[in-house]
């Protein structure tokens, strides 16, 4: 419900879109970790490193996502 409101890019492609494609691999990147992090025992370094993946995840949809898209905008409008 709140993907439609994060999306602020006027260009819908992901092909000219060279931002939001690696922030679509640093997600992917952050899902295989967490899912590898989901099977470790809870331990000292796998309860770091799944609290910084988490946080990851969330600043990559929250934060990350509108910011990529206004930045995209705005180099669009300098073209």
């Amino acid at each position: 419900m709140v993907v439609p409101i994060l999306h602020t890019s006027k260009q819908r492609s992901l092909t000219f879109r060279p931002l939001t494609q690696l922030l679509f691999w640093a997600l992917v990147a952050d899902v295989a970790i967490l899912t590898w992090i989901g099977g470790m025992p809870v331990e000292h370094p796998f309860i770091m490193i799944g609290q910084v993946a988490s946080f990851l995840y969330f600043f990559l949809f929250l934060v990350l996502t509108p910011l990529t898209g206004w930045l995209e905008n705005k180099v669009l409008e300098w073209s």
